[in-house]
Parts: structure tokens; sequence; C-alpha cells
């Protein structure tokens, strides 16, 4: 046999081994002993599927629907009967992690990692996984930390059914993985801030350029700062999953400003101890996953000077749609109108660098005349408008 024949056979061989460990949690668990080391950073949920896998090898047909819905979507997976004897090693192993499994749910167990939640991006399973902290208490209340995005292939896409799955597996298989994309902790409670946005690129019906347009935006809870975490990921033009953005502040808007372009709005605070905050503003370039900034000017940075007062208005005047519509007293952007004697919450806003002042309505606080009547409204009203047209009512709230 040829030198080129031997290597084109163990390459063939190698293959088919990286497959097969793919497909199962611990590939050799059949054949030699596992050890306590091996298996003690392992999650509780690897540490059962593993141990059931060793039956499932022999065609064990499961009772539970979690184990029996994980193994059969294994391809090495063939359910004959219950009636099988195990070999030395299969026992030893068994055993041993049933030990470690019961040790782990007696003395305060502290999962090292989680999944916190999952979602069907790009018709793809994508899994956020948090790291638990060090402090049992994390444990307690459902503290993660340290997450980060898994996202499987379109075959793994019956991933997103399970209601248990080992996160190892989820790392086995992956082909795109965001590692530590947050440093502050989340809980399954937060993973509502974790949302999939779809982004409509196809101005003009241009279609020369399509990315994938989903994107994942994570909002994390605000630091001592008061500043929060925005991340946002997605694929890039060639399909790459990757972290596209990471910026401090609170996620306010996001839209599409062109073709493959997406503006993204922050609000931050301006200080530590500060009820002032300014809109930053980013554009990325999903073309080339380029961000950039938009310079500092009236037109894009706005700064909140003070807590919201509640004012009763007094005469009817316009609402904007946004400020700069009511600085321009655009006609053609008005949504509504006040009404008289209604209480509203305002917030009073400066333009940078300017130092133009705006006022804009957040929501109807009250009805004052009229008993039970409430307006639904939010916008923008000029600065010259408010002068003379609203009676201070209340501080703050």
């Amino acid at each position: 046999m040829t030198m080129k024949k031997l290597l084109l056979i163990f390459c063939i061989i190698s293959i088919n081994i990286f497959l097969l460990s793919k497909d199962f949690l611990i590939v050799d668990s059949d054949k030699r002993k596992l050890t306590e080391d091996e298996l003690q950073e392992k999650t509780l949920s690897f540490l059962t599927y593993s141990r059931n896998e060793i039956f499932a090898r022999h065609g064990y047909i499961f009772k539970n629907g979690d184990l029996s819905y994980f193994f059969n979507h294994m391809d090495w997976y063939k359910k004959s009967s219950n009636d099988f004897n195990l070999n030395n090693e299969e026992i030893y192993n068994v055993n041993l992690i049933k030990k470690i499994e019961e040790d782990r749910k007696i003395n305060s167990p502290k999962f090292p990692k989680g999944i916190v939640t999952k979602y069907n991006f790009n018709n793809k399973p994508l899994f956020y996984i948090g790291e638990m902290g060090h402090n049992e208490d994390y444990y307690k209340v459902g503290y993660y930390e340290n997450g980060k995005f898994i996202l499987l292939g379109s075959d793994y896409y019956w991933t997103l059914s399970c209601k248990s799955i080992p996160v190892e597996y989820l790392e086995l298989n992956n082909i795109g993985t965001i590692p530590k994309i947050a440093d502050q902790c989340v809980t399954i409670e937060d993973s509502t801030r974790i949302k999939i946005y779809d982004i409509d690129f196809n101005y003009n019906n241009d279609t020369s350029l399509n990315p994938k347009k989903e994107l994942v935006i994570q909002e994390m809870p605000e630091s001592g700062s008061g500043n929060g975490t925005v991340n946002i990921a997605g694929d890039d033009i060639n399909g790459n999953f990757q972290l596209l953005f990471k910026r401090s502040g609170v996620l306010k808007n996001i839209f599409p400003v062109g073709n493959n372009k997406i503006q993204i709005e922050i609000f931050r605070k301006a200080g530590y101890v500060t009820s002032s905050k300014i809109i930053y503003r980013y554009i990325i370039n999903r073309e080339n996953n380029k961000i950039t900034k938009i310079p500092f000017n009236y037109e894009n940075v706005i700064y909140q000077h003070n807590v919201p007062n509640k004012y009763k208005c007094n005469k009817l005047i316009p609402i904007y749609v946004d400020a700069i519509s009511a600085m321009n007293k655009n006609p053609n952007m008005i949504i509504g109108f006040t009404s008289k004697d209604e209480t509203y919450r305002i917030d009073v806003f400066y333009y940078l660098p300017e130092i133009e002042e705006l006022k804009k309505f957040n929501e109807n606080l009250k009805s004052l005349s009229f008993e039970g009547i409430n307006i639904d409204i939010q916008g923008w009203v000029n600065r010259d408008d408010f002068e003379g047209n609203f009676s201070y009512f209340q501080a703050g709230g």
C-alpha cells in the first residue's frame, strides 16, 4: 500500500472520529474509566446526559421526555430494548457520574454555566450562555455573568425545542461563538433584555448587497455609574456571526439609514451623580462592519437638563414627531395637539453646542378637568410655544 493511500485512509478515519466525537458528550465512556477531576467542572445537565448516554449506546428506551428527545436526534442512537449488560468501564462510569450528580445537588451547587435564553436567529438556533459567579448566592438567585452567544447550524434547529440540553453539547457544535460578551450580571428574568431585531435594509429594492438582516441586541442592567451596556451581534456580509457593536449606555433607538447601514442611538449619563444624559449616535455599515460615530452637533446630540416636572396646559399647541421638526416648526411633521387643562410631564432638553432648548412630552399623567380622560401621546414642542402656554404644576415624578 502506497504512502498516499495510507495518508488518505488516516484522513478518513480522523474525520470519522471527529464527526463521531461531536455526536457524543463523552466519546469513549464505554472504553475507559473516567476520572472525578475531569467531571467536576461540568454542568449538572452534562452529567445527567452523559450518564444516560452510556445506556443510549445500547439502545435503551427512555421514558424521560427530555432524554428521549435528545437522543432520538443522535444519528448513532438506535433504540431497541432495555435488556442489555454494561461492561466494567461503563458500570464504573455510571456509578461515578451518579455520585458526582448527587454531591452537586446536596452541597449548594454552583453551576459553572447555564443557558439564559435561546432564539431562532436567521433560522439557526442561538443560545445565550452565562457563567455562574463565584459567590454561592449567585446560584440561589439565578445570576450569571460573563455571558456569551453560541450559534449552531441549521441542522441543530431541533435544539430550540429542548427543555434541557447540556451547554457543553452546544459548545461542541457551535459554528459561531462570541465569548464574554458581557461582564455584568444577568438573571433568567433579565433575558427579556435580549431581543432579536429584524432590520429591513432593502431600500429601493436593491438586493445587490444582502447581509443577514437580523440582529441580536442585548441590554445589560445599569451599573454603579448609571450606564448599562448595549451589545449588538449578528451576521456580517459573509454570514459570519460576530459582535458588531459594544458600548456603555441605554439603547434609545435603532433603524436603517440606507442600504446596509444602521443608525444606533445610545443614551448615556453625563456624570456619576446627575440626571443629565447625552444621546450618542453611531452608524454601523453592515457591508464592512465599520462603526462610525456621528460628530457632535445640534442635530445629533441631545443633553437632558433636568428631572421632568409636571405642567398644566393652558392652550392648544402643536406636537411634533421629533426635536428637529419642533425646532423648525415643520407643519408636515405635526402628530397632534396638546389638550387644554391636561397635565403633562415635561423633560427639558438642550441641543449641543448651540444650546437650543426644547421641551419633550413624555406622557400624560392625569386628567384635571375631565375626570377619567387620559391622553396617550409622546412628542416634542417648540420652546417658544411652550412659554406662556403652560403653568407649573408639580415638581418631578
